[in-house]
């Protein structure tokens, strides 16, 4: 089963969200998120990604099984996180991956390396779209190659390449066959790359191809030129830029150049692994400015090596669009580069510093004689072996007192790789002085001793030199500078001599401490005098003698029982010899201080490198209190709105139902359970799995044209009890304005409509007394404007009754009718809320004069104001 490792700091719900929301229903594989949160939270983190996914999200201890298609929420504290990426490296290796998402901080760097080491996929969040980056960012700085994505489009490569890693064993074989493909095109030995990198980019083209398995991937390679090429660009990676690490690059302008251009001759520099040229150029202008500085010319000479052609290429062409020096500054970039159409190109005084060629760093003789050698970046893609082969190549370039210049990840090792720290931070290292050269050029040293011990047949030469040696040579030793044994004249007379039972490689390797000390005492002596003899504690005594042989020496040791002297007295004999033996200590003792004191130089300076760490991390401490306690107080925050929403649900009268984009349930209240048969459990269900108890036939049709159209709908309906329900339904819209799902609302409306049809009823009764009395009945609201009226009221008015709402009692009766009930509504208080007025409103045809009596009832509202006026005219005949 595979297992995906997802590690959230602060701001990373919105991250886990996105990154769930494009998840299949079912992945095949389980999903541990790693978080610092409060274990309080775990029940609302459990509802944001049921929101999102379908899958189930549950609190899981340490040490319990892991279950395929759910999401398990484990809490860890600090260092937790590393000690869980390693057992999942360990048990799982290639078949599990690790999501690196927004956090304020990082105690995973060993964890992941380890993690990635064993084989793991890394995935990152792109710090742009992070809320937190520096965990993104720090994850990025310990794993180069991990694949960096936004949230959202992390799912499909991370599942192709957990079904590629399935097979991780049987994809061995196939590795190992493209890698002899590329060996047979390009010439290149991909096999000192470390393979689960090249793993990792072989899995991704195979998953891009849509390949069911590396095998069938090894097939397509087999027969497709133009694909084993991007497989061959993609396994050369070609990250760089100008000014990488600008910090490092101010320390080698400050630490360095004084030195280097104190040398007063052209200076030599090799950057080996120059992909496009950026750092070239980059090294080129740190010169030059240098230069400007002193105001005095720097003659200086870069070459700058790859092994990709393309990129060689590129480089030649020394052309750089504009985003590739988006980060230099303006004024840097006027002095040494030109403007073109669509980017820049260096100045030819620039130009013409850097030479371009190919050149592999692992399979050619290093480069020579060079004052600087800028190799940044290049050893973290290499394994252990080829890493020590190419740091013994570039020490063997370099002339005495020359520097190293690597990525802010990489070492040379211990005091034993032949370099000294000259500023440790920024991994700028400087060849000891007197120090040989690790890798001649040529074959690698193991090969030439192998060699000059047994001689290949069929070569008349070396054999009559081997001859020569036996027959002339003395017993003795071929020794370099620092001390390894090249050759051995007559090894079993020299063993004898020495009363070593096996020949060491190293001088410092012999078992002897007295030995060993007269022979580095002798080495010394003879570096400096040419020649030394010193007492081996034995019959023997050892002659040193030095031999020129280019900017190295070589020494020779020879072994032989001196002559006895018949003339010399046994005293003298004894002094001399003493004084050889107080030499040799003198020596010894002195090679030994002169350890001691370098090695306490490093010991210092690397306290100084880490009380400089530790202040800054005490910096980072304390900035990360402060973005800690604002955490906390968000989450605090968080967490009160939640205990609000969860109080409102269950304290509301309504019923209300949350579904999502599917119609699916997502949430719903106490109320609700009256209307539809639910249960906690079925959170996730569609809707038209659950079954409701009311007359809604059309229910999911008039919830999808909700979805769909954006509209609200609402109806009333009833249920088995004689009951009804006001049923609204809206769109849930987001923040953006988009829509997320539908919501429902059920309200009790049994008794209003109740009331409302008793009011209906009694309307139409009192509706026909007045007809059938003949009154002319009419409401009014507070400014004379008619609500309603009788038939009555609209013949007399000669109007049509259904279109008197609205209209002004002023348009409708005559004025003194009208000032008569205003009047009187003047009049009319709470305490008396009942008036009455007799007014002579017109004559009948035949010319009778008719009178009216008009009474008032004023309704007043509970501050006293008046709400509602109803006037009630009844005809009177008029008299005389």
């Amino acid at each position: 089963m595979a297992v995906v490792a997802i590690l959230v700091g602060a701001g990373a719900l919105e991250a886990l969200e996105r990154f769930f929301s494009g998840l299949p229903k079912n992945p095949g594989c389980a999903f541990v998120v790693l978080r610092d949160l409060s274990g309080e939270l775990d029940l609302f983190v459990q509802r944001l990604l049921a929101r999102c996914t379908g899958l189930p999200a549950r609190a899981t201890a340490a040490g319990e099984e892991l279950v395929p298609n759910t999401i398990h929420l484990l809490a860890c504290g600090d260092g937790s996180f590393d000690g869980f990426l390693g057992s999942l490296a360990a048990e799982a290796g290639g078949r599990a991956a690790a999501v690196v998402l927004s956090g304020d901080r990082l105690t995973t760097a060993a964890g992941l390396q380890q993690f990635a080491g064993a084989g793991g996929l890394v995935l990152v969040q792109e710090p742009a779209t992070a809320s937190f980056e520096v965990m993104p960012c720090a994850a990025i700085a310990a794993v180069p190659e991990a694949v960096v994505l936004p949230p959202e489009s992390m799912v499909l490569p991370l599942l192709a390449q957990l079904r590629l890693a399935t097979g991780e064993l049987e994809a061995e074989a196939p590795l190992k066959d493209v890698l002899a493909l590329l060996l047979r095109r390009y010439g290149i030995d991909f096999s000192t790359y470390r393979l689960p990198l090249l793993m990792r980019r072989l899995q991704r083209r195979a998953a891009f191809r849509r390949m069911p398995d590396l095998g069938a991937f090894e097939q397509l390679l087999r027969h497709d030129p133009e694909e084993l090429e991007r497989l061959h660009d993609d396994f050369l990676i070609g990250v760089t830029a100008f000014m990488r690490d600008r910090e490092a690059f101010g320390a080698l302008a400050s630490h360095v150049l004084p030195a280097l251009a104190a040398r007063r001759r052209a200076l030599r520099i090799w950057v080996p692994g120059c992909a496009s040229g950026e750092e070239a150029f980059s090294i080129a202008m740190v010169l030059r400015e240098h230069a400007l500085q002193r105001e005095r010319p720097l003659d200086f000479a870069i070459f700058a090596t790859d092994v990709h052609r393309r990129s060689l290429d590129l480089a030649a062409q020394a052309f750089y669009p504009d985003d590739r020096l988006a980060g230099l500054d303006p004024e840097l970039v006027d002095r040494h580069f030109m403007r073109l159409a669509g980017g820049w190109r260096p100045r030819p005084e620039l130009r013409r510093c850097v030479v371009f060629s190919a050149h592999d760093l692992l399979a050619d003789p290093p480069l020579s004689r060079m004052d600087l050698v800028s190799c940044r970046n290049l050893l973290i893609y290499l394994t252990a072996e080829a890493q020590r082969e190419a740091l013994g190549r570039l020490h063997a370039s370099l002339v005495p007192g020359g520097y190293l210049f690597l990525g802010s990840s990489e070492s040379v090792g211990g005091p034993a790789s032949g370099f000294e720290p000259v500023e440790p931070r920024w991994r700028i290292f400087r060849r000891r002085e007197g120090e040989g050269g690790k890798c001649p050029e040529g074959p690698p040293l193991g090969q030439l001793r192998s060699r000059l011990r047994e001689p290949p047949a069929g070569r008349s030469l070396p054999q009559a030199i081997e001859a020569l040696l036996a027959h002339l040579a003395p017993p003795g030793l071929l020794v370099d500078d620092s001390g390894t044994i090249l050759r051995v004249l007559h090894e079993e007379a020299v063993r004898a001599a020495l009363a070593l039972p096996v020949m060491p490689a190293r001088v410092s390797e012999i078992a002897d401490t007295a030995l060993r000390h007269a022979l580095l005492a002798g080495l010394g002596s003879a570096r400096l005098t040419g020649r030394a003899t010193v007492e081996a504690g034995t019959a023997a005594s050892l002659a040193v003698t030095c031999l020129p042989a280019g900017e190295q020496p070589l020494f020779l040791v020879t072994t032989d029982r001196p002559a006895k002297a018949e003339t010399a007295a046994p005293d003298s004999v004894a002094v001399a010899r003493l004084e050889r033996e107080l030499a040799g200590a003198a020596a010894a003792l002195q090679a030994s201080l002169g350890d001691l004191q370098a090695a306490n130089e490093e010991l210092r300076a690397a306290n100084d490198e880490l009380q400089a760490a530790n202040d800054e991390l005490s910096s980072v401490n304390e900035e990360l209190h402060l973005v800690s306690a604002e955490h906390e107080a968000r989450l605090g925050e968080l967490a009160q709105l939640a205990t609000d929403m969860e109080n409102f649900l269950r304290g509301t009268a309504m019923g209300l139902v949350f579904l999502d984009e599917e119609l699916a349930l997502r949430r719903f209240t106490a109320r609700a359970v009256e209307l539809f048969a639910v249960v906690s459990d079925d959170v996730g269900r569609p809707i038209h799995e659950i079954r409701w108890r009311f007359d809604y036939p059309d229910l999911e049709r008039d919830l999808l044209r909700c979805l769909e159209h954006e509209v609200a709908l609402g109806r009333d309906v009833r249920t088995p009890g004689d009951g009804m329900f006001r049923i609204e339904m809206m769109p849930y819209r987001l923040r953006s304005g988009e829509v997320a799902g539908v919501v429902l609302v059920f309200e009790d409306v049994g008794a209003l409509r109740k009331v409302q049809q008793q009011a209906q009823r009694e309307a139409c009764f009192a509706a026909g007394l007045a007809e059938t009395a003949g009154l002319e009945v009419c409401r009014l609201d507070p400014q004379l404007r008619v609500l309603a009226a009788s038939a009555a009221f609209a013949r007399a008015v000669q109007a049509e009754p259904a279109g008197l709402g609205g209209r002004l009692l002023a348009e409708l009766v005559p004025a003194r009718t009208l000032a008569g009930i205003a009047a009187t509504a003047a009049g009319l208080d709470p305490a008396k809320a009942e008036g009455s007025f007799l007014a002579e409103d017109a004559r009948e045809p035949e010319g009778e004069r008719l009178q009216r009596l008009w009474t008032l009832q004023a309704f007043f509202g509970d501050d006293g104001r008046l709400v509602e006026l109803q006037a009630v005219g009844r005809k009177l005949p008029a008299r005389g």
